[in-house]
């Protein structure tokens, strides 16, 4: 009798752990598969890529031809709340590489991409500015955008990051 309430005993310890171990494994694959998804990933999509380049080239346009009201309707709405950005300022707070009033083209190098919500995407453009000269273009700078898009309303909005790289633009 003692050595059948023994083996039970052994057998629910048993089984106990091993229902544990399971536990453990699987947050840690959860945790893991959370960890991927939380980080940005490289756009492969050629439809995608050059529509966010697209929105960039249009950001860009409209800063260099110093529309302020077209910048103020793509600017994301908290980083113009945030940076205190009006029609008077708009030129002057995102202007940071001085490409008002100058021939200025955009071209994507790198798009990373990483998931906010269901319905809206963040994107991390990198790229150059190249400056139009006669019969050719001149590198002008690099150049680093965040936009937003929501794939439910086909909306965007672009923050521009004006040159910050570390850890945004690497996806970390």
């Amino acid at each position: 009798m003692k050595d059948k309430r023994t083996v039970s005993i052994l057998l629910v310890v048993a089984l106990v752990v091993l229902v544990l171990a399971l536990i453990i494994v699987e947050r840690k694959k959860y945790q893991n598969n959370l960890d991927l998804t939380n980080k940005a990933h490289a756009v492969d999509n050629y439809s995608t890529f050059f529509t966010v380049d697209d929105c960039a080239n249009r950001f860009v346009e409209y800063l260099s031809s110093g529309n302020k009201d077209n910048l103020l309707l793509i600017l994301n709405k908290e980083y113009v709340e945030q940076n205190n950005i009006n029609s008077s300022n708009v030129l002057d707070k995102i202007d940071t590489k001085k490409i008002y009033g100058k021939l200025i083209s955009f071209k994507s190098k790198e798009i990373l991409s990483k998931k906010v919500s269901d319905n809206v995407t963040k994107y991390y453009v990198s790229g150059k500015l190249y400056q139009d000269a006669i019969d050719e273009l001149t590198e002008y700078s690099d150049y680093y955008l965040e936009i937003n898009v929501d794939s439910e309303t086909l909306i965007f909005d672009v923050i521009p990051l004006s040159g910050i790289k570390s850890g945004v633009i690497s996806g970390e």
